[in-house]
């Protein structure tokens, strides 16, 4: 990313203090924002999942099983904050558009590799937005 000028900002729910924290401890030296009110999570069109996106969803039994044999459990979020709240990545070009929206499944999921690549490397950033991002082979469904 940083070969390619890119950045990377992380929206979470938490206070500013809270924020701070999750964010030293997790991802250093990545430019966080608190959106406690979550104003940004609806202007963006992020919304909350139900107990199938969330807490019965097999593929999120699956990743939480693979994450406890790395040393890792599964927490809830702290007090104050929306457990049920999706997430999302969004690709923002310079002008300031959205130019790759991904909106997860369920709160286990995680855009393929292949979409990131193509959506932050593969985009000529100097170039107007002129529709979907897709592979060399051609727009999805070719």
């Amino acid at each position: 990313m940083e070969e390619n000028n890119l950045g990377l900002v992380v929206v979470t729910q938490g206070t500013q203090e809270e924020t701070a924290v999750f964010c030293a401890e997790r991802i250093p030296g990545t430019l966080c924002l608190a959106d406690p009110t979550r104003s940004l999570y609806r202007a963006y069109g992020v919304g909350r999942g139900g107990l199938r996106e969330t807490f019965l969803s097999a593929e999120v039994w699956r990743a939480n099983a693979r994450a406890a044999k790395k040393g890792f459990k599964a927490e809830l979020p702290p007090k104050g904050q929306d457990a049920m709240l999706m997430s999302a990545l969004f690709v923002i070009g310079p002008d300031g558009r959205i130019r790759l929206p991904y909106y997860y499944d369920h709160i286990a999921d995680h855009p393929p590799v292949e979409v990131l690549l193509s959506g932050f490397l593969g985009t000529r950033w100097e170039q107007p937005f002129n529709g979907a991002i897709h592979s060399e082979g051609g727009a999805h469904g070719d």
